[in-house]
């Protein structure tokens, strides 16, 4: 029963992989590199959770050999992706790139062709799972010759990332991606024993320890982007910042947040709930149309007056969308009138 409960997990953390993936590309637009990392990783890894843990699952062994083939392809495709990373990281000449990854792509479909031909593994079913069992010595060696290759090749790089660093905080995110792609060779061990001892094993070990470095990755990426210039990190720190009264209201013209600029020139309290008409001088008539306005999606002005202050200002609102392209909010920025005719 362990067998089978494994290999569930193991599907488990493979279609996590491919949700968190697509998750990341899809909120991530403004790091290009990283967003397309993440998600080629989170791809390959789904596949290869899914091509094992189906093989594990099937009582049919003839079966079970397709699945291991697709699990071997996205193995040797996700240490591929590693790789292309790393050379758009260390700006790597392009004729000296595509050399190099000419030569894995050959490799790997030699691989594919070689250690993924029926005569390297046989099956064997138990009661709830399915493992393989080395036949053919020589073709697991061609194999671990690919993955050791690509695994200097990818310290090696790595190094020079690290080394190629500046801050900090860059380079104690590469330690940790080499750290945790290390844990992918120490994992590989158990794989090595068995095939020279040609002893039955199951796939667990191999894929898990892909599945668990993808997520390390997906979280240090997720904390490094947090420290790159991009308008979606530079924008909290701009709105509590900056010295102009800023209000984001919901389209029923209910407040839900204000900078700290706002606060003090409005005389805002925490434990109070305002709309535009407790804030700004505005009569019944005047906060429909405003409303009515913006439901309609256009950003405009309203000439008004601060209550707290009694003092005339200008409201600039702007009507942001859903993906859906309907309104969901206004942000209003409040212009005082000297302020505006000094601008002007």
């Amino acid at each position: 029963m362990l067998g089978l409960y494994l290999n569930v997990v193991l599907t488990v953390l493979g279609f996590l992989s491919l949700a968190s993936g697509i998750s990341f590309f899809i909120t991530e637009r403004e790091n290009s590199s990283y967003r397309k990392f993440v998600f080629s990783i989170g791809l390959f890894v789904f596949f290869i959770d899914f091509g094992y843990s189906m093989m594990g699952f099937t009582p049919n062994l003839t079966a079970a050999y397709f699945f291991r083939l697709i699990g071997l392809f996205a193995i040797d495709s996700s240490l591929i992706i590693h790789f292309i990373f790393l050379t758009e990281e260390l700006k790597m000449k392009q004729g000296f790139k595509w050399t190099l990854l000419s030569f894995f792509f050959c490799y790997l479909l030699l691989d594919l062709v070689i250690f993924g031909s029926p005569a390297t593994d046989k099956f064997v079913r138990y009661d709830f799972y399915t493992a393989s069992q080395r036949v053919n010595l020589k073709n697991h060696l061609f194999h671990y010759t690919f993955i050791a290759v690509v695994a200097v090749t990818l310290l090696i790089n790595g190094i020079r990332w690290y080394r190629s660093k500046t801050t900090k905080r860059d380079k104690k995110f590469v330690l940790q991606i080499i750290a945790v792609e290390s844990c992918l060779a120490f994992s590989a061990v158990p794989d090595v024993v068995k095939s020279f001892f040609a002893m039955k094993y199951p796939a667990f070990p191999y894929s898990l320890a892909f599945s668990v470095v993808y997520f390390a990755i997906w979280f240090g990426c997720k904390r490094h982007i947090l420290y790159i210039p991009t308008v979606k990190n530079v924008s909290q720190e701009i709105f509590y910042s900056v010295d102009v009264p800023i209000l984001i209201f919901d389209m029923t013209g209910t407040m839900n947040l204000c900078n700290p600029c706002a606060s003090r020139t409005l005389e805002i309290t925490p434990v109070t709930s305002y709309t535009f008409r407790t804030l700004f001088t505005l009569s019944d008539v005047a906060f429909l149309r405003l409303l009515t306005r913006a439901k309609q999606g256009a950003g405009f002005e309203v000439s008004t007056q601060i209550k707290a202050a009694g003092q005339d200002c200008t409201l600039s609102l702007s009507i942001q969308h859903d993906n859906t392209d309907e309104p969901f909010c206004i942000i209003c920025t409040v212009l005082m009138n000297n302020d505006k005719e000094v601008a002007q």
